[in-house]
């Protein structure tokens, strides 16, 4: 049912007042408006289209008549493109999409990240999956704690790409399709060492670095000392730095970083190399990305003025992302499989002992976007009440 409401335009007949009956008042743009029309005509039939060309318009549109017929809105304009045109749009989705301050604040509020307890760890059984509604509560706690870990996987060759596959379209990077963490002899990446590695997301010298990645331990033998493995919320690490130094939070969102990795020497030779900034906030000023790995940093290259802010700032990040009381740390055993948001967390590695036994784990990447297209569709096949979360992906929703 169309909720009720009452109309009234502005001195400049610029915008439409919408008074809605419980008391709730919406302000419109005609130009807002006009191009949100729902009719036949300007909603497009499938995707690709722009069935309304806005640079036809008139720049100073202009109200004549808006009205409420039948639970459906009905304006026209002066400067109007198309030859008699009523813009129609249902009431219910006016409310629906209502961008007034209370409700941009209200929706942003419902989709932002949640910190999840350190010493609670995520799990879902790998058996789970196999239902629409285990895959759903597994995505569910990546969403809700930036990772899940997946007990009981088969160990078999490349099943992580298998179990990627059921989230998301596999990313291939400069690693190819997927890699293996295990000792060697001779390593050309620390990850092929046993010693310990520090916090950090992979491969932030992408443009776009990939958004999840999933670690399948093939083997973990108990004579194995050390090798557990350490996550923390990147978005909680910031949110902590914004609270403690308003200047310091600053100067990670303007102050870029450099990100590179240059070898020749590796099997397949590479020359990445970015400059972006560790922090990213959106038009509404919220966190929205993250980029952090001190493994693969270039020479910083920034305004002289600008390089005592930045390592007082990127220090102070540091000594919060070490608290031990944000950290996730647990042993993985044979078979488990960790999927995790590689925007939002930082993972490490404590140094472990190779004389007897392996460690190997098997890993690959898959798109955050596909994945939450995944946890949003499930929810609506299962008629789940989310709203879309905010994941590091560079949106608020």
């Amino acid at each position: 049912m169309a909720p009720n409401a009452e109309l009234e335009l502005n001195n400049e007949r610029s915008a439409v007042i919408i008074n809605w009956d419980d008391g709730h008042v919406s302000k419109s743009h005609v130009t807002r408006l006009r191009f949100h029309c729902r009719c036949k005509t300007c909603v497009p039939s499938f995707s690709g289209m722009m069935p309304v060309d806005k640079d036809a318009f008139s720049d100073d549109m202009k109200i004549t008549k808006a009205e409420i017929i039948d639970g459906i809105f009905n304006m026209e304009i002066s400067g109007e493109a198309m030859d008699g045109h009523v813009t129609t749009i249902p009431m219910t989705w006016l409310r629906e999409n209502c961008r007034c301050n209370t409700c941009i604040d209200s929706a942003i509020g419902r989709s932002n990240v949640k910190f999840g307890n350190p010493k609670n760890l995520p799990s879902a059984s790998y058996e789970s999956l196999t239902t629409k509604e285990g895959k759903f509560e597994c995505l569910k706690k990546v969403f809700d704690d930036g990772f899940c870990v997946i007990k009981n996987v088969p160990r078999e060759h490349l099943n992580v790409i298998e179990v990627g596959k059921m989230f998301g379209y596999i990313r291939s990077t400069l690693y190819d399709t997927h890699f293996d963490v295990k000792y060697e002899p001779d390593p050309y990446n620390s990850a092929y060492t046993s010693l310990g590695l520090p916090y950090h997301q992979d491969l932030p010298y992408y443009e776009a670095m990939p958004g999840v990645q999933l670690l399948h331990a093939m083997a973990f033998d108990e004579s194995i000392q050390g090798g557990e493995s350490q996550l923390v919320d990147l978005f909680r690490v910031a949110d902590i730095l914004r609270k403690e130094s308003p200047e310091n939070f600053e100067a990670l969102c303007r102050i870029p970083g450099t990100f590179q990795t240059k070898d020749l020497a590796r099997p397949q030779p590479a020359w990445y190399q970015n400059s972006k900034t560790h922090i990213e906030v959106d038009y509404f000023g919220n966190v929205v990305s993250i980029h952090w790995n001190p493994g693969v940093e270039g020479a910083l290259c920034v305004r002289q003025e600008d390089e005592a802010a930045y390592y007082m700032a990127y220090v102070h990040f540091l000594r919060i992302l070490k608290r031990p009381e944000l950290e996730y740390l647990f042993r993985m055993q044979p078979g488990d499989l960790i999927l995790f948001n590689n925007r939002r967390m930082a993972h490490a590695r404590m140094e472990y002992k190779t004389s007897e036994g392996r460690r190997h784990l098997q890993g690959c990447y898959i798109n955050l976007d596909d994945m939450k297209s995944t946890y949003m569709v499930l929810a609506h096949q299962l008629g789940k009440d989310v709203v879309s979360p905010k994941c590091g992906n560079r949106s608020w929703y």
